[in-house]
């Protein structure tokens, strides 16, 4: 007697999918030689906030600067590896 095991999908965290889905558009999308898509260059104008907050030390303590880092080298990270120099 056999058994089939079964195994259910994994599934995305909510959110998740329209965010992936949303990026792979912007990249898809017939992009000009030398324009960034508009969601890239809303990463770009919160990455530029996030610095700021940083060098004005808008933070209240170290939990919120490293935060604050964290998420300046996650957006560089991410506009990188889409091949936009920041």
């Amino acid at each position: 007697m056999s058994t089939t095991a079964y195994t259910s999908p994994i599934s995305s965290p909510p959110g998740q999918e329209d965010q992936s889905a949303r990026l792979a558009a912007s990249a898809e999308v017939g992009q000009v030689e030398g324009t960034i898509p508009q969601v890239y260059q809303d990463y770009m104008a919160d990455r530029a906030t996030l610095e700021e907050m940083l060098l004005n030390g808008s933070y209240k303590n170290c939990r919120e600067e490293s935060a604050l880092c964290a998420g300046v080298a996650a957006i560089t990270n991410l506009l990188r590896d889409r091949g936009i120099e920041v």
